[in-house]
């Protein structure tokens, strides 16, 4: 079964991530599926999930894991890279250069949130 979680994604970009607003939007849509379908895996299947894991995890309780998708996207992405023998060797380290068609303030607070480190904001790149 599927759910839709809108809100999640307006919580994850305001950094609403906790507290009484996050919890309760989280019992709003995973109640009814914990009650009727009683699953013992959860996949987070949006980019924007990964920062309300705390709040999910506070309505699912542990008996039931949760499937970060970002992460296994992560870590499918190495094991490609490392097949095709793209992965940065440690020679250098690489340059992170954002492009985002939102105002780059915005853009600045938000991904900070998901990257857990501050974000520089430029209206131009270079």
């Amino acid at each position: 079964m599927s759910r839709a979680c809108p809100l999640f994604v307006a919580l994850a970009e305001e950094g609403m991530t906790s507290g009484p607003i996050a919890e309760a939007v989280a019992h709003w849509y995973l109640d009814e599926l914990l009650a009727q379908q009683h699953p013992d895996t959860l996949v987070l299947g949006c980019t924007h999930f990964p920062v309300l894991v705390e709040v999910v995890r506070s309505v699912t309780g542990p008996e039931v894991a949760l499937v970060d998708s970002a992460a296994t996207t992560a870590i499918a992405l190495e094991r490609i890279l490392g097949r095709e023998a793209l992965l940065n060797a440690g020679r250098s380290p690489g340059r992170l250069q954002f492009l985002a068609t939102d105002g780059p303030e915005r853009f600045a607070r938000v991904g900070s949130l998901f990257l857990h480190e501050p974000i520089s904001a430029r209206d131009e790149p270079g």
